[in-house]
């Protein structure tokens, strides 16, 4: 932070200030358990800049002036650890392919925070990355004019209010990495009743599973085999409706389209 005031001569008077503000916080909400070690593998860091130049005078005792330029940055992200990026981690054998790793999503039908979980948390709701440049640009002209008994006042405020949001998920879809879901009896894999335990009722009241029960066990036995729903990527195209690479962000700009943009390139936002 930095602050500077300088008088130009008796009429005029120049001040500027800057301030650059940083911090980091972490997350709960995805975990890694690898080697029996439980910690956070999200973190939200946030940078700010502050620009003010500022010029106040007097033309002459009955006309006097101030004009400033102000600019503000603030870059929000969430820097959450991908699926593709644990599995390789994790290096399960058969998960590494030509468009990268593969990652594991055990029971992951019911949501992130589900009974059944993989070592690294690779759900939608906590994997996902996304990073925000937000920006004010501002300019001031303020002339004040005493006229006997009146005062003017004039002059203009010019905003501009750029904004650039990026982000590799759907809110509750698929990711911008290749994820495979493990699971049974809530997506398209039905088990059938065949290689599960008998179901307790009438007559039978051991050796099998209640009915409320049935499902989880479903789940369980999917989860022990690697039983998979489906394997998902999130694909984005351009303006033009073609097809970008695997892995290329969602784009939302004021100033019109840019460029794809990679997820390295932001992953340190």
């Amino acid at each position: 932070m930095g602050r500077l005031d300088f008088n130009l001569n008796s009429n005029w008077r120049l001040d500027g200030a800057f301030r650059y503000y940083r911090e980091l916080d972490r997350s709960n909400a995805q975990l890694s358990i690898i080697h029996g070690n439980v910690q956070s593998v999200r973190q939200f860091p946030n940078r700010q800049n502050m620009l003010n130049i500022g010029l106040t005078g007097a033309f002459r005792p009955d006309l006097t002036g101030e004009f400033r330029f102000g600019w503000v940055r603030v870059r929000p992200a969430t820097d959450s650890l991908r699926p593709n990026e644990a599995a390789r981690i994790l290096a399960i054998p058969e998960t590494n392919t030509p468009e990268g790793y593969v990652a594991l999503d055990q029971g992951a039908l019911e949501g992130t925070y589900a009974l059944l979980a993989e070592p690294m948390d690779v759900g939608t709701e906590v994997a996902r990355k996304q990073v925000n440049d937000n920006r004010v640009f501002q300019w001031n002209a303020d002339l004040n004019w005493v006229r006997g008994r009146h005062s003017f006042r004039f002059g203009s405020h010019i905003r501009d209010l750029p904004t650039r949001h990026l982000r590799d998920d759907k809110v509750l879809g698929t990711l911008g990495a290749l994820v495979a879901q493990i699971d049974s009896d809530y997506g398209a894999i039905r088990l059938p009743a065949a290689v599960a335990p008998p179901t307790c009722g009438p007559g039978r009241t051991t050796y099998c599973l209640q009915a409320s029960d049935v499902r989880q066990r479903n789940r369980l036995y999917a989860s022990a085999l690697g039983i998979l729903d489906n394997v998902s990527m999130m694909a984005v195209r351009d303006g033009q409706f073609k097809p970008l690479p695997y892995g290329t962000l969602l784009e939302s700009d004021t100033r019109g389209i840019r460029a794809p943009s990679s997820i390295s390139r932001t992953s340190g936002a």
